[in-house]
């Protein structure tokens, strides 16, 4: 199996901010730190592509973010 048969990646637009902020939440758990409220970064993540100031990819595998 190839990787482009595995893993789906594609740019993130503002609906997609629910499936970001989890994984968000976690790196910076797994960083050491103490993640913001997945709900706070599910904001942020909304406003900034909103507003097109940030770009976020996401990798799916089955439709799930991984």
């Amino acid at each position: 199996m190839h990787f482009e048969e595995l893993f789906r990646i594609s740019l993130c637009h503002p609906e997609d901010a629910p499936r970001l902020a989890p994984l968000i939440a976690a790196l910076a758990e797994e960083e050491g730190d103490a993640p913001a409220d997945v709900e706070a970064i599910e904001g942020v993540v909304s406003a900034l592509l909103t507003a097109g100031v940030s770009d976020f990819l996401i990798a799916t595998i089955d439709g799930r973010p991984v």
